[in-house]
């Protein structure tokens, strides 16, 4: 599987993201996610930093976590 913004191959873990939302496959490498994560929050560094930590492992699949 590819990066949907870059192109690039997906490991195993990045293939797994989904959105905690609608839970769909995010299907980004990490640097264009956190681009994207940046562009979505208006580049709150910290904000940012924190959705990044707070990815979890939820029954086999990748999930980011909500925010406040």
């Amino acid at each position: 599987m590819r990066c949907i913004a870059c192109n690039t191959l997906l490991m195993d873990y990045e293939s797994r993201r989904k959105d905690p939302r609608t839970k769909e496959y995010l299907d980004m490498c990490n640097e264009c996610f956190q681009h994207s994560q940046a562009a979505i929050y208006g580049a709150d560094a910290d904000l940012v930093q924190g959705v990044l930590e707070d990815i979890d492992l939820n029954g086999g699949t990748l999930t980011v976590a909500e925010t406040d």
